[in-house]
């Protein structure tokens, strides 16, 4: 990792740096050097003799790792990559002992310094842009007939009452990106109408949304609180989804497609999915499907990672959160997956390995190795896609929950409460390390504030904010100070979830509580192409749809990613 160092960041009339390696190594040399504070110039092994006592680098921020210190030595640039606010003195992310052995900036800063632009845009759902739907979150995304589909999960409808037993929502959005968008917002700005939900026929009520409806042996399966879409993917013919029913993490993982003969006639043909197969496999539980147009283990040259209707990936981690979420295993199977005679086959191999002749499968899951260890906690939902534009497949996850759900896992992320992104040449790896590329602050105008739990303003958050010893919402090692959360939403919501009481379950806030990320998912075929940009051979701006939880919504947002 320390074997040479790129100088500075290019600016527009500068050459772009020598090319770094998925390991954060570059192409530059022995004979790289590095600009330090004092002005003289070291080679990167200098510089890791003069700090050969600093921690090690942070290599997949195992929490079993040493623990950083809380900020930034004074004078130097770690901790402050994609921050340019706090680099004003410095001009750019410089490259001077602490922040390489350290793991930031200099060779590796086209892994952790990748993202150059974070911009939140609409808000996409609620009850001011379409009456069909009060609040939903998720909205998983693929392409089909021409179309981005959207497969949405716990879903209100337009009275902001839980539909139970099936509350998950289906919508379309242009294939093409609009060619205007909002710019970077201070206030709340609606999508318009880009989005359209597959509502309910005028004899059913079509004035609210027509819930995905999963058939098993003739019946209905419920989706209710929790039971949701997890991914889903296109052969070119048939629309797949993957959803989890039953009321823990335990619960079957349905592999459908959509099928209207297996409930002709009862609303929507596209919103009618027929199970083709079922897993309880603990290491697929979270999961991100990619299709591409061509892959052959025993050709590798062969291999076309675009879209298409080869071949199926399926990416999986054992839960959301927790020891189970910080590995990542990987499936592969030829698609279709819908048979002549109207029956799905499932029948994945299983990664188990990589050897110099490629990466090895199996058929038997009990073979199973992971493609990514020791990541960490708080994964929550995760998407994974191949963008031609940069040349690389990106892993887009983390992010946070509201206090009461007892999970703070965020502790030994980077960033705490982000987004994070991680870049591979290939679906197996290797991976780059977990970089910050979208946090709270920068969507603060689409997301409620920290609502302390007191008589001035009752809510659920348990965060005191600036410095409640048990909860306090800190943005971690990546920033030298706790900063706030400017321009956030501070006003009465609607809807506020969780604040409902549905079905026979009561949920345990009630009030005000803040807004967290989570749930991101590109709209690949958006993506817009920045090659050459700042003398970058690889750049692009990614769209994506990324969950607020307060208020419950899905917001349109991009990164802007340049590579050499």
């Amino acid at each position: 990792m320390l074997a040479s160092c790129n100088e500075e960041a290019p600016s527009d009339d500068r050459e772009p740096p020598p090319a770094a390696s998925i390991d954060g190594s570059s192409s530059g040399g022995a004979d790289a050097r590095i600009p330090n504070d004092a002005g003289r110039v070291t080679t990167p092994d200098a510089a890791a003799r003069a700090d050969a006592d600093a921690p090690p680098l942070i290599e997949g921020m195992d929490a079993s790792e040493p623990t950083l210190p809380p900020g930034p030595a004074e004078g130097s640039c770690y901790g402050r990559c994609g921050m340019p606010e706090l680099l004003a003195d410095r001009g750019s992310c410089a490259c001077d002992p602490e922040c390489l052995t350290r793991g930031d900036c200099c060779a590796d800063k086209h892994e952790l310094c990748a993202v150059s632009a974070r911009t939140p845009l609409c808000t996409l759902t609620g009850r001011e842009i379409d009456r069909a739907v009060c609040g939903t979150d998720l909205g998983w995304t693929f392409e089909h007939d021409g179309e981005v589909e959207v497969l949405f999960g716990d879903t209100y409808g337009y009275d902001c009452q839980d539909p139970y037993p099936n509350d998950d929502a289906q919508a379309t959005l242009p294939l093409e990106r609009p060619s205007v968008l909002p710019a970077q917002p201070t206030t709340p700005v609606a999508c318009g109408n880009l989005l359209q939900f597959d509502k309910k026929p005028a004899l059913l009520g079509g004035e609210t949304f027509a819930p995905i409806l999963l058939y098993e042996n003739g019946q209905a399966l419920s989706s209710f609180l929790g039971e949701t879409p997890l991914t889903a993917f296109s052969d070119g013919e048939h629309a797949y989804m993957i959803a989890r029913r039953g009321n823990t993490i335990e619960g079957p993982v349905y592999i459908g497609w959509r099928d209207p003969s297996a409930a002709p006639g009862v609303q929507p043909a596209r919103t009618v999915y027929r199970s083709g197969a079922k897993t309880s496999l603990p290491f697929f539980r979270n999961p991100a499907a990619a299709t591409v147009a061509h892959y052959d283990p025993a050709q590798p040259q062969a291999n076309d990672w675009s879209a298409g209707g080869h071949t199926l990936f399926v990416f999986g981690r054992g839960d959301f959160a927790g020891a189970p979420a910080r590995s990542v295993h990987l499936a592969q199977h030829r698609l279709p997956l819908v048979q002549p005679d109207g029956s799905m086959k499932w029948t994945p191999s299983y990664f188990t390995g990589l050897t110099a002749d490629g990466p090895q499968w199996s058929d038997d899951p009990a073979q199973a190795k992971p493609i990514l260890e020791n990541d960490f906690q708080q994964t929550m939902q995760f998407d994974v896609e191949w963008f031609p534009q940069l040349q690389k497949w990106v892993m887009l996850y983390g992010g946070d929950v509201a206090d009461w759900v007892g999970t703070d896992g965020d502790e030994d992320q980077p960033r705490h409460g982000a987004l994070h992104m991680r870049l591979a040449d290939a679906p197996w790896g290797p991976w780059s390390r977990a970089a910050p590329a979208f946090w709270r602050e920068h969507a603060g105008a689409f997301m409620h504030c920290d609502a302390p739990a007191d008589a001035a303003r009752p809510g659920c958050d348990l965060d005191e904010l600036p410095d409640d010893p048990k909860h306090s919402y800190s943005p971690g090692t990546w920033a030298p100070q706790l900063l706030d959360f400017p321009g956030c939403i501070s006003a009465a919501l609607t809807p506020s979830q969780p604040n409902f009481s549905s079905g026979n379950v009561q949920l345990p806030c009630l009030g005000a509580q803040r807004g967290n990320l989570y749930g991101p998912s590109f709209i690949a075929s958006w993506t817009a192409d920045l090659a050459g940009d700042q003398g970058y051979a690889h750049a692009a701006t990614l769209y994506f749809l990324v969950s607020t939880w307060m208020p419950y919504q899905v917001v349109l947002a991009s990164l802007t990613v340049h590579l050499p």
